[in-house]
């Protein structure tokens, strides 16, 4: 079923045949088998995760400015495209549509998305509205992955007696379990969003942590994998935050996740807190932007851990256009790795 698509204020549009043939359906998604090739059977061992607030795909001419075609240039220059997109704060279905047709021009892969709340309800936003509806979404590639099960939940507030369901919609996490067809093995994915302190988000860390946790760990598969905006930071090597003790793996936690920016930032040489420091995800010194991984048995290996920048990401714009504009993609930067069976 097509879905009807807003007009986008980018400097780059699209021929509105082109967005008709990506439009993206909320029901069943199929995908056709998948057949390695001699350069696909490495990518069988691993998927290619990205996670970003895209803070509603900032455009050039918004009032909030931005360019978030960067983000996707940033893609197409790095090898292999994403596999998974977590995405967090799109606006609505509409414009889902449109990020995931780009990313089809752009990156020359077949991809669809789900979303949690295809048209969420408006709320009082800054930017003078541009962010008025705001959601989450996963976006695959459909050559690789057929949807088996996707539901939602709510992250936690502080309420007046403990943690309650927010109203907020842009809190609605989107759970997918897929089967990999190129691996033949089945992922349970979510990406979530979780409450600023402000919305008494702070107080509810951990319960978001645990029930994310339990909801990605509670389908199961080969690899189970979450992500997305925590709105609030770590801690640091020694001084830990509860929330983030209880859920990395590698520093003992019950929950037994992975953090792959922690795990690549154990393997270099600056000191782990300093690593850490330098892959900021917002404000130029937080890191509030998580990628988790887990395994059946254990911790999955993960490589080619990265934090992309605006600098690199402005860069990739200029190598295939010619110029660029000097406005970030997001106000977050993206977390990307490759998360290993």
């Amino acid at each position: 079923m097509p879905v009807p698509l807003r007009l986008s204020r980018s400097r780059r549009s699209l021929t509105a045949t082109a967005l008709a043939a990506s439009a993206l359906s909320v029901g069943v998604l199929l995908s056709a088998a998948g057949v390695s090739t001699a350069a696909e059977a490495p990518r069988r061992d691993y998927v290619q995760v990205y996670a970003n607030n895209v803070e509603n795909l900032k455009t050039i001419d918004a009032n909030c400015p931005g360019d978030w075609h960067d983000l996707v240039f940033a893609m197409k220059r790095t090898d292999p495209a994403p596999d998974i997109f977590l995405v967090q704060q799109i606006s609505n279905r509409a414009e889902l549509t449109l990020l995931v047709s780009t990313m089809e021009a752009k990156l020359n892969r077949k991809y669809t998305g789900r979303i949690a709340n295809p048209e969420p309800p408006e709320q009082p936003a800054r930017c003078d509205g541009e962010k008025k509806q705001q959601t989450t979404a996963i976006i695959f590639d459909t050559d690789r992955f057929n949807v088996l099960q996707a539901d939602t939940w709510f992250a936690d507030r502080d309420g007046a007696d403990g943690c309650v369901n927010t109203g907020q919609s842009r809190a609605e996490a989107l759970r997918l379990k897929l089967h990999d067809t190129l691996a033949d093995k089945d992922i349970t994915v979510a990406s979530t969003h979780w409450p600023t302190n402000n919305s008494g988000g702070h107080p509810c860390a951990a319960e978001n942590a645990r029930e994310a946790s339990e909801k990605v760990a509670g389908w199961g598969g080969d690899l189970m994998i979450w992500g997305g905006d925590a709105n609030i930071t770590a801690g640091n090597p020694g001084d830990w935050k509860a929330w983030y003790q209880q859920t990395n793996g590698d520093l003992g936690g019950s929950v037994g996740f992975r953090d792959v920016m922690y795990d690549h930032c154990g393997k270099v040489t600056a000191p782990r807190g300093e690593c850490l420091g330098n892959n900021w995800t917002i404000g130029g010194s937080n890191r509030i932007d998580y990628l988790w991984a887990k395994k059946p048995n254990g911790l999955p290996a993960t490589t080619a851990v990265h934090t992309v920048t605006f600098e690199e990401a402005g860069q990739a714009d200029a190598f295939y256009t010619g110029s660029d504009n000097p406005a970030n993609y997001s106000d977050h930067r993206a977390v990307r790795a490759r998360i290993h069976y």
